[in-house]
């Protein structure tokens, strides 16, 4: 089994969870998971675990989007 941790801004990968910052300035759940089905494109990716407060104010509705694998998210925050 190999997990793998993306956050919104692709340009830096955390491996541990607890270093990934929580003050991003927008959020673009639809460009995270377009990059992840580009970056897992070929691959046999089982599910994709989104940890979010569900606010995204940039981008498309992760809704209306078609990945091509299953989203399961997890909602946290006080929002």
């Amino acid at each position: 089994v190999e997990i793998d941790i993306q956050q919104l801004d692709a340009s830096i990968i955390n491996k541990q969870i607890s270093q990934i910052p929580l003050n991003y300035p927008g959020t673009n759940l639809s460009a995270m998971l377009n990059t992840i089905q580009n970056n897992y494109e070929n691959r046999n990716l089982d599910k994709v675990i989104l940890v979010s407060d569900g606010i995204y104010n940039q981008g498309v509705s992760p809704a209306f989007l078609n990945v091509g694998f299953p989203v399961y998210s997890l909602a946290l925050g006080d929002t």
